[in-house]
């Protein structure tokens, strides 16, 4: 169901170390999310993979709250498999899927093999949902 259709919803995907966060963080109009940002702490980056799965609710939940106030929103994350974009596009808001293949160090300190890995079961974005 559409909420507001002037607004819209920013999916950028692509490996660690592609650029995503750096585009996101480009587009001035919008209100910028990912899964990330949950692991952010005055101490500096904390990531705890046993809550991998709170920090994409939260991304979730951050984002159809800014969606519904009227916002323009960015989502980045790595979105290796198609069915980690469907919740957003669900959210019934006109969505936009930017595909970032740069190639800089992950700022995450994400290791070539898992990075190797995920390469390994990148889905292609089928031609239905461009």
């Amino acid at each position: 169901m559409l909420v507001n259709a002037s607004n819209e919803l920013v999916l950028i995907r692509g490996l660690p170390g592609s650029g995503k966060s750096t585009l996101a963080k480009r587009m001035c109009d919008y209100i910028h999310y990912e899964a990330d940002m949950y692991f952010e702490q005055e101490s500096g980056y904390a990531y705890d993979v046993a809550k991998i799965s709170e920090a994409h609710q939260w991304c979730q939940k951050m984002t159809m709250e800014a969606l519904q106030a009227g916002s323009n929103v960015v989502v980045s994350n790595t979105f290796v498999c198609i069915w980690e974009m469907e919740i957003y596009i669900q959210m019934g808001f006109p969505t936009r899927i930017i595909e970032q293949h740069g190639k800089w160090a992950s700022i995450h300190h994400v290791s070539t093999q898992t990075v190797s890995d995920m390469e390994d079961k990148w889905e292609k974005i089928p031609q239905d949902m461009i």
